[in-house]
């Protein structure tokens, strides 16, 4: 099976790609919509994320502040680390079957174009703060 990455910063266009090749007939498979789902309101995740980055990551209506988390793991590497130990692993369990490779390109600190910040060494990675599910 072919895989084709798509990433880009807000307003890039990834959605209006994956759109296109959702009409030709391809499988999307959406890393931010999946993380989304799994931190989504009275998730377990939500409460692994707040024993681990305490209250402060949620919103007075008790959602994850996507923003605020973003803001605590991309100046530590360590807890970047650590978010990426919790959401990212629960992403990749609910895809049936992950592409071969993909690699995170987002900027944030620890996950450098290129690298694979949630499975070192495994060729698989979705970055679960900025939702880039990179290219091949």
């Amino acid at each position: 099976m072919d895989v084709i990455g798509i990433t880009g910063g807000i307003g890039s266009g990834k959605s209006t790609v994956s759109n296109y090749l959702r009409s030709l007939g391809y499988e999307i498979i959406d890393a931010d919509g999946i993380s989304r789902q799994l931190t989504g309101a009275g998730s377990p995740i939500l409460k692994e994320l707040g024993a681990a980055f305490g209250g402060g990551i949620f919103t007075q209506e008790g959602d994850l502040d996507r923003k605020k988390l973003a803001e605590i793991v991309f100046c530590d590497p360590a807890k970047n680390r650590l978010l990426q130990s919790i959401v990212t692993v629960k992403v990749k369990e609910s895809v049936e079957e992950p592409p071969a490779a993909v690699y995170c390109h987002c900027e944030g600190e620890g996950n450098r174009r290129g690298q694979d910040p949630g499975f070192p060494g495994s060729g698989r990675g979705v970055c679960p703060v900025s939702g880039c599910a990179a290219a091949v």
